[in-house]
């Protein structure tokens, strides 16, 4: 029976004496041996015999493959001696499905790890099975520091976190999503948990993921505020435009009423006060457009000082009592090329972040404006700038000042040390930008703790050559001559320019409407001088007004007005018959002082 046994058994048994010789082989384990042409009886097994354990070996079957084989030995007696019996079993198959199990395991752990958002697996009580290692970023953690625990372990707290919604997937089994704030780390983190269900479908805990979302909260919120500014913008631009019209008309009709009222003292003073506060008025709204960058960005020769003045202006009037400005700024500087846009914007960010930096124990805010020689020599004291003449701008104060690690990234786009809303971190960069664009170097000197200052160099081009003025006169005195076409849609406008131009002896017709005095224009050929016009109007612009009176008359000029300068490009003003732009509000002073010399000009006007 024993025979029929092993030799009809699957795995190879072997008997061997004590020194290995094999005494017996069955048919099965003859296959496991190469040449099976030969008897093994005889021969040595070749292979350590180990007692009560379990081997593993490669043999190499008749056909040369390698088999991979388990032995177990156990003391035996064979025909009166002692002797050891060997099971041997085929596991190849076995090996092939373990070797590729543990090989889909790895690529899956490794997998798992490649991930950048964090996956956890928990348990119904909420305690981490496993956790990927993209926890060491997201939460500055390693997986062996919270594998085992809560998964509130992750936000460094006790208790579920607010907007948790891992209770909500347990409760109801189905996928929940919720933004949440870590404490600590100052992140926001998008969470989305899942079921997971066994194979009979009975919950038996959920996957967690958490995703930085921080970064692009904070874009979303960079682009939501610039579609902001953008809409302030252009609502300010057309407060400027309504605005710039009721402040013409203002300004007009007092001038008209203290030409009236000469011999009236007192009704004299009460005007003047009127015309100064609309003066005021009219250079709060340009300051408005300037800082909403509603104006274009062209660079020409610019002197800095009345720039600065400008946007100083306005700085005055949001800092904080406790901080003082002090201003040297010299006179006489040779101009630079840039734009007066940007310089403000410039002035603007320099000084808020100034304030800023003072604004918890207040301070001195000190701004400086002086021409200064670079040479080879001091070069390198000015961040190596090419040798030459430049203006400096100086903006000092004396706030908390800044980190020497931070120094240089300051001027990285999005870099800040402010909390999350305080500030978008474009400012410095921003400064940056211009002032390179400009020619011109940006140099920071700082401590932490001892204030900063901001040196900003501008090469200057020379000295600017006289500009040709138009010359002022007594308009009270010198009588005009020729017709005058006013066109406004804006009644009160066409009226005050009406009589003040009658005032000073022109003929005038005005219209109501682009369309009318185009028409009036087609009636009445050659008997026109001079037509000024808005530039907002229904149906025809300005513009497109001067263009079809181009095609009427190419030597009747036209004098542009408006109250938002966004409306005035270098495309719109580039006719030649258009001989002037004037931006509302315009005084009688400025009106006639343009108007004279243009009709001067026309052949049957010279003297």
């Amino acid at each position: 029976m024993f025979k029929d046994v092993v030799e009809n058994s699957i795995d190879g048994i072997l008997v061997l004496d004590e020194q290995g010789v094999i005494l017996y082989c069955n048919p099965a384990a003859r296959l496991l041996f190469k040449d099976t042409a030969e008897n093994p009886e005889g021969q040595m097994f070749g292979f350590p015999i180990v007692e009560g354990e379990s081997t593993d070996l490669e043999m190499i079957d008749p056909r040369g493959r390698i088999k991979q084989v388990e032995m177990r030995v156990a003391v035996t007696e064979w025909k009166g001696q002692n002797a050891h019996i060997a099971s041997l079993r085929d596991i190849t198959d076995r090996k092939a499905v373990e070797d590729q199990l543990r090989s889909s395991r790895k690529e899956w752990e490794r997998t798992f790890d490649a991930i950048d958002d964090v996956i956890a697996i928990v348990d119904l009580d909420r305690k981490i099975i496993r956790i990927n290692t993209a926890v060491r970023k997201s939460f500055q953690k390693t997986p062996e520091q919270v594998t085992g625990k809560i998964c509130c372990t992750l936000f460094d707290s006790d208790s579920i976190c607010d907007g948790c919604p891992l209770p909500h997937t347990i409760k109801n089994q189905e996928v929940h999503s919720a933004e949440v704030i870590h404490p600590h780390l100052e992140k926001i983190l998008q969470v989305t948990t899942f079921p997971l269900f066994d194979e009979a479908g009975q919950l038996i805990g959920a996957v967690h993921i958490s995703k930085d979302v921080t970064k692009v909260k904070s874009l979303e919120n960079r682009l939501l505020h610039a579609h902001k500014m953008e809409s302030i913008g252009t609502l300010a631009g057309g407060i400027a435009h309504d605005f710039n019209n009721i402040l013409t008309a203002i300004m007009g009709f007092t001038e008209l009423a203290q030409g009236e009222a000469e011999d009236q003292e007192d009704l004299q003073e009460d005007l003047l006060e009127i015309h100064t506060a609309a003066s005021r008025a009219a250079d709060l709204v340009r300051q408005i457009l300037t800082f909403s960058r509603m104006r274009g960005t062209e660079k020409s020769e610019l002197r800095l000082k009345p720039v600065i003045e400008d946007a100083l202006k306005m700085i005055r009037s949001v800092l904080p009592a406790s901080i003082d400005i002090e201003t040297r700024l010299d006179t006489g500087l040779n101009p630079v090329m840039a734009d007066s846009t940007q310089i403000h914007q410039v002035v603007m960010n320099l000084c808020t972040n100034a304030s800023q930096a003072m604004e918890e124990n207040g301070g001195l805010l000190t701004i400086t404006l002086k021409a200064v020689d670079v040479t080879p020599a001091t070069s390198g004291k000015c961040d190596y700038l090419t040798p030459g003449g430049y203006i400096e701008l100086a903006v000092s104060d004396t706030g908390c000042g800044i980190e020497s690690k931070h120094m240089d990234t300051i001027f990285d786009p999005y870099f800040t040390t402010k909390n999350v809303g305080e500030g978008t971190g474009l400012g410095l960069s921003v400064v940056h930008g211009i002032v390179k664009d400009s020619g011109g170097e940006v140099v920071v000197r700082s401590e932490a703790g001892q204030g900063t200052c901001f040196l900003v160099y501008f090469p200057t081009i020379g000295k600017k050559k006289p500009e040709k003025k138009i010359s002022e006169f007594d308009v009270g005195c010198e009588k005009g001559y020729g017709h005058i076409l006013v066109v406004d849609d804006e009644l009160p406008i066409v009226k005050i320019c009406g009589r003040l131009l009658k005032q000073h002896g022109f003929d005038v017709t005005l219209k109501n409407s682009s369309t009318d005095a185009l028409e009036y224009i087609k009636t009445h050929p050659g008997t026109i001088d001079l037509v000024i016009t808005d530039m907002t109007m229904p149906v025809l612009n300005g513009n497109r007004l001067a263009i079809r009176i181009f095609q009427l008359e190419p030597d009747l000029p036209v004098i542009l007005m408006s109250g938002y300068s966004k409306e005035l490009c270098d495309e719109k003003i580039s006719l030649p018959n258009i001989k002037a732009v004037l931006m509302k509000p315009v005084s009688k002073q400025d009106l006639l002082t343009h108007i004279f010399p243009i009709l001067q000009a026309k052949p049957r006007y010279s003297p």
